[in-house]
C-alpha cells in the first residue's frame, strides 16, 4: 500500500488562453474545490491509459467506467486545496503493480494529472504521468507515511 501525495492542479504561470477553459483544462476555484470534494475514491492509471473507457461510457458514468479498466492501479485517498491554492491528493498504489511504484519511486513518473468530464464536478480519474497537462502537477519525491502526516505538512484552505 504505497502512499503517493502532490498536486495535481498547480498555479498556472501563464495565461493558456480561452481555449483552455471550453475543454476543462482550467476550472474556476469553486469547481476546482468541488472536483476536490469529490476526488475520494476516484481511481488511479498510468497515463490515463483508460480515456478509451472514457470516450464510450454514458455521460455520468466515466468514473465507473475507468474504475472498472484493468488499468486501474490504486485509488485516491484524499484530496484537498492547500493554503496555496493548488489541489493536491494522495493516492494509494495497489502493491501488485511494482513496476509502476518503482517508476514513481526514481521519479520517471514524476506527475499526477486529473480527468474530470466538463460541465461535471467529479474527478473521473487521478493519473501518474512523466508528462502533465497542467504546469505545476508533481508528485512529492517520496513515499507519504500517513496520510495525516501529508495533510499536516501541506494544510487545507481555510473557509470562514
Amino acid at each position: 500500500m504505497p502512499l503517493y501525495g502532490g498536486v495535481w492542479y498547480g498555479r498556472w504561470d501563464r495565461s493558456p488562453g480561452s481555449a483552455a477553459a471550453a475543454t476543462g483544462l482550467i476550472v474556476d476555484p469553486y469547481t476546482l474545490a468541488a472536483i476536490a470534494a469529490s476526488a475520494r475514491g476516484a481511481p488511479v492509471t498510468v497515463d490515463h491509459a483508460a480515456a478509451d473507457a472514457v470516450g464510450a461510457s454514458a455521460v455520468g458514468g466515466e468514473r465507473a467506467a475507468v474504475a472498472a479498466h484493468r488499468m486501474n492501479i490504486g485509488t485516491v485517498v484524499a484530496a484537498w486545496i492547500d493554503r496555496a491554492g493548488a489541489a493536491r491528493a494522495v493516492v494509494d498504489i495497489a502493491e501488485k503493480y511494482r513496476a509502476t511504484v518503482a517508476m514513481i519511486d526514481v521519479g520517471i513518473l514524476s506527475s499526477f494529472s486529473a480527468t474530470h468530464a466538463v460541465g461535471s464536478t467529479q474527478l473521473v480519474e487521478l493519473a501518474v504521468t512523466a508528462s502533465p497537462a497542467r504546469p505545476g502537477c508533481a508528485i512529492d519525491g517520496k513515499r507519504v507515511p500517513t496520510l495525516g502526516s501529508y495533510i499536516a505538512a501541506h494544510p487545507p484552505e481555510v473557509t470562514l
